[in-house]
């Protein structure tokens, strides 16, 4: 670890994770699916999964009783930043759609008339397992285009963290950026 990773490290100090642990022994498999996934995690419900570049002092506990208590398939963070691309939700905070500003292109519920909210999706999801014996799409996917086909049968939530700090360290110029938002 460098010394700016480390130095990073320690003033975000720990996080705690409300999730039960499993030892998980994944075999090699040439063709890996959302069965191999699901044989792989059952004892676990909900399970919560988070884009490795994320980072982020959000309060996945709030996230997480949020998720138990609306009981939906998915919970998804999510945020009022400015993106390219936004998830579309109703006033009950139900996925309907998604959309790219930059290309215009645009997946909605077709069952869905009312007005719908754009917001950003921050890597953050809590799933319960009975998603992958849900999920018809093989090969490799986009997992949001999964929630898309499955948000017409059943109910996908976003969580909003709206007073947290978020970053994507994806990118190499964002390591400053987070620098400055997280060591200030």
């Amino acid at each position: 670890m460098t010394k700016r990773a480390t130095k990073m490290a320690k003033t975000m100090g720990t996080v705690s994770i409300f999730v039960k642990s499993i030892p998980l022994r994944i075999p090699r498999l040439a063709n890996p699916s959302t069965a191999d996934a699901e044989s792989l995690l059952n004892e676990s419900n909900p399970i919560v999964m988070m884009n490795v570049d994320i980072l982020t002092d959000s309060d996945l506990g709030s996230m997480m009783q949020y998720h138990v208590n609306n009981k939906p398939l998915v919970t998804l963070a999510t945020s009022n930043r400015i993106s390219k691309r936004y998830l579309l939700f109703d006033k009950h905070n139900t996925l309907c759609g998604w959309r790219n500003d930059e290309t215009g292109e645009e997946k909605k519920n077709p069952n869905v008339l009312e007005t719908l909210f754009p917001k950003a999706f921050s890597g953050i999801h809590i799933v319960d397992t009975a998603i992958f014996s849900l999920i018809n799409r093989t090969g490799k996917f986009s997992i949001i285009d999964a929630y898309l086909d499955l948000m017409i049968s059943y109910t996908i939530k976003s969580y909003e963290f709206a007073e947290s700090r978020f970053i994507d360290v994806g990118k190499p110029d964002s390591i400053d950026k987070a620098e400055a938002l997280f060591l200030q």
